[in-house]
């Protein structure tokens, strides 16, 4: 059994409530993940670096399916689980990303975190795929080459962020000008994860990180 959501909520936390208009910051992102093995982990804790993601490959492996053959262009970004259930020094990933569509991205390795900002004109901003969105109205133009283009959509007003989380857990400090050597080596760990994940090449424009 696995326990976990999509989200957290701000409550209160950098004097917002609900879930938009902010960065991806510990409130919202660090969610739960509990999971109820047979016979390893019992009320133990991990601390490695969980996705949601990895929900799928840690499912088959638990009943004993093969993981799929992707091509090489679509690989999982999934992790199996189980051999960090089973041994707790397993090594998972150096880093977790999130974001939301249109407003910046995160990437942490434990210990600190950056929210990047996109750049003022939040552009370029696509939607990829024929169908419109259905949970959020943005406001997409014509289906061309697999995508469309995000049109008019509102820049992002909040500053790139930078948090140590060892010293500031709720992330209440930005760093991002007092720390710009660790800042470069966040955006640029944002960027190769990026690429490993064969992101649309725009998403490293858009984010001022090429």
């Amino acid at each position: 059994m696995i326990f976990t959501t999509d989200h957290g909520t701000f409550n209160g936390d950098h004097g917002r409530i609900g879930k938009l208009q902010a960065h991806e910051h510990d409130a919202k992102a660090h969610i739960p993940f509990i999971v109820a093995h047979p016979t390893h982990g019992h009320g133990e804790r991990r601390s490695q670096l969980v996705q949601l993601v990895d929900i799928y490959p840690t499912v088959l492996a638990a009943v004993g399916r093969p993981q799929p053959q992707t091509p090489p262009d679509r690989p999982l970004h999934g992790v199996n689980l189980l051999p960090v259930i089973e041994d707790s020094t397993t090594h998972t990933r150096d880093f977790a990303v999130c974001g939301q569509f249109g407003h910046s991205m995160s990437i942490t390795d434990g210990a600190w975190i950056l929210h990047q900002s996109p750049v003022a004109s939040n552009q370029p901003l696509y939607w990829h795929g024929y169908c419109l969105a259905k949970f959020l109205p943005y406001p997409l133009g014509p289906f061309a080459d697999g995508r469309r283009p995000v049109v008019g959509y509102l820049p992002w007003p909040a500053p790139t962020w930078l948090s140590d989380k060892r010293s500031d857990p709720n992330e209440l400090v930005n760093l991002a000008d007092r720390a710009p050597a660790k800042l470069r080596q966040m955006q640029a760990a944002l960027q190769e994860t990026l690429i490993q994940l064969r992101a649309p090449p725009e998403q490293i424009e858009r984010l001022r990180l090429g």
